[in-house]
C-alpha cells in the first residue's frame, strides 16, 4: 500500500477484505454467490454498488463550473515556439502545423486545469510546472502567476536539450 494512501482508501481496503469473508469465495464456501451478491462488494453484481462509493460518503460533492485561466506567452517562449514551428514545417512534411496544433491543444487544457503538469526541478525559478508534448517531443514550461490569477507559458523546450530552459 501507498504511503500515500488517503484514509478513505485504507478504509476502503479494510471492508473489501472483511467482505470476501463474509460474502464467502467464489468457490461456493460460506453461501458462495448467492450471499456475495446480496452484500454489494465490488464484482458480486449486487445492485448496492460498491464499497468504495459508499466508503467515500459525501466527499464527492457536485463540481464547481471551472473558469478558464488568460493565458499569456512569454517573449521568449513566443520565440521558441516560432523557431521551432518553422523547423518543423520545413522538416515534418507529414504534419507541417504539428507544432502549434499540440501547443494550442495543451495550453487550452492548461488554461482549466493548470495543476495537470508536474513541478519542474530543473530550474531555480520557484513554482514552475512541465507538461511534455509526446507527438512533438516538446515540453512547455509555465506558472500561476499574479492576482487575478493568469496562466504564464515560460518556455517552449525540446526534451533532447540536457538541461530545462533559461528560466
Amino acid at each position: 500500500m501507498s504511503a500515500y494512501a488517503s484514509v478513505s482508501e485504507v478504509e476502503f481496503r479494510h471492508e473489501q477484505t472483511r467482505a470476501k469473508v463474509q460474502c464467502g469465495s467464489r468457490n461456493g464456501r460460506n453461501g458462495g454467490n448467492r450471499r456475495r451478491a446480496q452484500c454489494g462488494h465490488r464484482g458480486s453484481g449486487g445492485a448496492s454498488g460498491s464499497r468504495r462509493k459508499r466508503s467515500l460518503g459525501g466527499a464527492v460533492e457536485a463540481l464547481e463550473e471551472v473558469v478558464p485561466l488568460s493565458v499569456d506567452v512569454a517573449d521568449a517562449a513566443e520565440r521558441q515556439l516560432d523557431e521551432a514551428h518553422e523547423w518543423w514545417e520545413i522538416n515534418r512534411t507529414a504534419a507541417p502545423n504539428a507544432i502549434r496544433d499540440d501547443f494550442e491543444a495543451m495550453a487550452t487544457k492548461l488554461a482549466s486545469n493548470p495543476r495537470i503538469g508536474r513541478r519542474a526541478t530543473n530550474t531555480r525559478t520557484p513554482n514552475v510546472r512541465q507538461v511534455f508534448l509526446k507527438r512533438v517531443g516538446y515540453f512547455i514550461y509555465y506558472r500561476i502567476e499574479g492576482r487575478p490569477e493568469h496562466l504564464k507559458i515560460l518556455a517552449f523546450w525540446h526534451s533532447s536539450r540536457g538541461k530545462g530552459p533559461p528560466l
